[in-house]
C-alpha cells in the first residue's frame, strides 16, 4: 500500500533506489574507506564480496559518514544542544537482532516512534528483514527493499526523520530519490554534499577528467 501510494505521488522517483544503488554502492564504500573505520563501527566480520553484499553494506554505512543529529534537550532549567552518538544514529536507522528473535516480544520493547529497518542475523546476509513502524513489523524481500519501504513510509505517513540519524535519510531523499527540499532539512550538511560530489565526480568518463 505504501509503495503504491508513493508511486502515485512520485511516479518518476519511486524506483530510484533500485536504479541508482548498484552504481552508487562501490563509490560509497570507497568513500567510506577514506573517511572512517566503518568495518569496526558496523562490526563487520568480513568484507562484502558479491554485488548484493556491497549494496547492503553501502546503504548501512550512511549514518557513520555524516554527523549525528542534534536536538535541544532540557538540562535543569535551560535547553542545551545534545548530539547523538554514532551508535544512536545507527540504531535509529537500522537494528540487528539474532536469528529466531521473537518479533512480538521485540516490538513490545520498541521505543522509537519513527520507522527503522530491522535485520535478523547479520548486516551483510540477514535471514530476514523488516520495517518497524509504530510497533508493527512489515516484512521485506531484501535489505534494499526494506530501506526503500522505510523511506517511503516517512513520506506517505508524513513522519519526521529520527533526529539522531536525519542526515542519512536526507542523503537518500535528495541524492538518491531526487526529491529536493520536500521534507526534512532545507539545507544539507557539507558532508552530505561531499559524498554527493564524490559520487558525481567518480561517475565522469575518463575522457572528461583533467
Amino acid at each position: 500500500m505504501v509503495g503504491q501510494d508513493f508511486r502515485t505521488l512520485f511516479p518518476q522517483h519511486c524506483d530510484n533506489l533500485f536504479m541508482k544503488w548498484p552504481s552508487f554502492s562501490d563509490k560509497i564504500i570507497m568513500y567510506a574507506e577514506q573517511q572512517v573505520d566503518f568495518r569496526n563501527l558496523l562490526k563487520l566480520t568480513s568484507d562484502p564480496e558479491k554485488d548484493e553484499e556491497k549494496q547492503n553494506v553501502a546503504i548501512q554505512v550512511l549514518p557513520v559518514l555524516f554527523p549525528s543529529g542534534t536536538i535541544k534537550a532540557l538540562e535543569g532549567k535551560k535547553k542545551k544542544l545534545k548530539r547523538a552518538t554514532v551508535a544512536e544514529s545507527l540504531l535509529s536507522y537500522v537494528q540487528i537482532a539474532p536469528i529466531g528473535t521473537n518479533i512480538p516480544d521485540f516490538l513490545e520493547d520498541v521505543k522509537q516512534t519513527q520507522p527503522f529497518v530491522l535485520l535478523l542475523g547479520n548486516r551483510v546476509t540477514p535471514e530476514q528483514q523488516f520495517v518497524i513502524i509504530e510497533r508493527f513489523a512489515i516484512p521485506a524481500n531484501s535489505i534494499l527493499h526494506a530501506f526503500d519501504l522505510c523511506f517511503k513510509c516517512f513520506y506517505i505517513l508524513d513522519l519526521n526523520y529520527p533526529w539522531e540519524g536525519t542526515n542519512a535519510w536526507d542523503f537518500l531523499q535528495k541524492v538518491v530519490y531526487g526529491l529536493g527540499e520536500g521534507k526534512g532539512k532545507m539545507v544539507s550538511t557539507s558532508s552530505v554534499l561531499a559524498l554527493k560530489n564524490f559520487i558525481t565526480c567518480s561517475a565522469k568518463p575518463k575522457s572528461m577528467e583533467m
